[in-house]
């Protein structure tokens, strides 16, 4: 492990003991940070659509593995469109989202276990948001950079 892992043991049977016991005490814990503080994450640069490619995927994956000491880079982009009929629910349960933007200059971006943000952002497709986002390289089909948001505000 590395500095910051910790191990523990759960009782068979209690596991949802636990999970709401575990998320009590981080919604406790984050309760005593200053307002400012909360849910602020580091961003590392800011991208126009223009520098979004394969290559710079490509470049990114040479830093693997990212974990402790080597954090994943972290994008952001401003004012940027969904497309028309842009959000597409993915996955057995629709837990998850696709994302495609207005143009062709910015790759499709998935957002994990977000499903239930759809109708928000349908709404307002119409609206610039901002995204967080890093970026990989997906074999899924072609060859081709995607996006993983992490944000969207």
């Amino acid at each position: 492990g590395h500095a910051a892992a910790a191990g523990l043991g759960v009782r068979p049977g209690a596991l949802e003991t636990f999970r709401r016991d575990f998320a009590a005490a981080c919604a406790a814990q984050a309760a005593g940070l200053p307002e400012s503080s909360r849910g602020v994450q580091h961003v590392d640069a800011f991208l126009a659509p223009r520098d979004i490619s394969l290559a710079l995927a490509e470049e990114i994956s040479r830093m693997e593995p990212f974990g402790e000491g080597n954090p994943e880079p972290v994008f952001a982009m401003r004012n940027v469109y969904l497309a028309q009929g842009g959000v597409r629910v993915m996955g057995a349960t629709g837990n998850h989202l696709q994302l495609c933007f207005a143009g062709r200059e910015i790759p499709r971006a998935v957002w994990w276990n977000h499903g239930d943000q759809a109708e928000r952002l349908r709404a307002s497709a119409s609206s610039p948001h901002d995204f967080m986002f890093t970026i990989g390289v997906s074999d899924y089909g072609s060859r081709h950079a995607e996006l993983r948001i992490l944000d969207v505000l």
